[in-house]
Formats: structure tokens, sequence, C-alpha cells
């Protein structure tokens, strides 16, 4: 129910999208795209590391701000999303630096495909700052398979806030949408009614939809 509790607990603040609400605290990764560094909370990585926990960097300092670890960046090559760095939180000299372990984690390779993320990515800007959060007024989304953009659509946030409502529509109608709530209720809460299921995959519908179902 903890999951629950946290989104009604944004609803009651007034936030419709835990997209657009972003607690505070942590680093997030970072993306390069058109030239420009966004930040981003998809940590993509964690998969990888999930699979191959041995390549995934020791912690030397603890911060809990930064609590996967680690700090990685992406950057967009014809179309086709790579890592090209990894940087962790160390002490040197009585001064906490931040240092790359690329190499280490990918030995004698350049950039690496993130060839295991299908799905969005957004990527906000205008940033309006709020208690606790971070709201944005515009946002790039882009869908990917397999690493690789399929579509790139820009939304205001008002804009955004329907595209997820329709998203969230059509979503429900698909043999996807069985499966995720299955899953959910099976892992996390299977008390969960499809009222408060219906409720957590509508603000979370990009994460779980994965791909554009709506025009």
């Amino acid at each position: 129910m903890k999951y629950l509790i946290l989104i009604l607990s944004f609803s009651a603040l007034g936030f419709t999208s835990l997209d657009n609400a972003i607690i505070t605290g942590q680093f997030g990764d970072k993306l390069i795209f058109e030239g420009k560094k966004h930040d981003i909370s998809d940590y993509l990585m964690e998969c990888y590391f999930d699979k191959y926990p041995e390549k995934k960097p020791k912690l030397q300092v603890e911060n809990t701000a930064l609590e996967r670890g680690y700090i990685a960046t992406y950057e967009f090559f014809n179309g086709q999303l790579y890592i090209i760095d990894i940087e962790i939180d160390v002490k040197r000299n009585g001064n906490y630096v931040f240092v790359s372990v690329y190499n280490e984690v990918f030995p004698n390779t350049k950039r690496k495909k993130v060839n295991w993320k299908t799905g969005f990515l957004n990527l906000p800007s205008v940033k309006l700052i709020l208690p606790a959060s971070e709201l944005y007024e515009n946002h790039k989304i882009i869908e990917m398979r397999r690493g690789r953009i399929k579509e790139i659509r820009d939304y205001t946030k008002d804009e955004l806030l329907l595209f997820k409502k329709r998203q969230f529509d059509k979503f429900k109608l698909t043999r996807r949408y069985k499966r995720v709530v299955k899953s959910f209720q099976k892992n996390r809460d299977p008390e969960l009614g499809e009222k408060q299921l219906n409720l957590i995959f509508k603000m979370k519908v990009l994460e779980h939809s994965k791909k554009f179902l709506v025009d």
C-alpha cells in the first residue's frame, strides 16, 4: 500500500502526474540530446546491472543523494542511444569528487548501445520550482525500441496531461495492461482493487504503456 499512499499524497497536493512531480534529493542521470544535457529520472543502467551485477561499480562513498552509487551519461548517435560515461563519488584529499569508471565497466569500448531500453524517455524543460517537487512547462517525449528512436513528440505541461489521459484509456484495452496489473498484484500488493490500480497506472502510464497508442 506504500506506493498507493505516495500517489494519493501527490494527488492531495494537486499533482495529477508523478512524471511531473519528482521528489528532490537524488542525483539524476544525464542525457545529451541535440547538443543539450538533460537530467533524466529513468535509471537505464539498473536493468543492465541487474543482469550483470558483477559489472556494477562498487560503492566507495555513502551518499544519500546517490543511492544507486553512480551517475550515467547517455547520448544519441544516428538515432541510437548509447551510454558514454559512468561516474562514482569518491573522496580524494579530503574532498568529494566524481570520477569516471566507464572503462572499468566497459573496457575497450568507446560507447555502449543501450539496446535493452524499450519505452519512453521524458525530457522536461523550463523548470518551475515548487516545494519538494519539480514541475516543467514543456516536455519532449521520446519513444524508443531497443534503444532506437521511433518517434518524438513535444508537449506543453497541459498537453501532456491530456495525452496521458487518452493514452491510459487506450492502454486499458490492451493485453499488456492485463499482464502489468496481474504482475503488480502478485509482486507488490494483491489487495489493491481495480480503482486503486487504475489510479497508479494512469499516473505511470508512460512507464507501463511503452509506445504511443494515440495520435
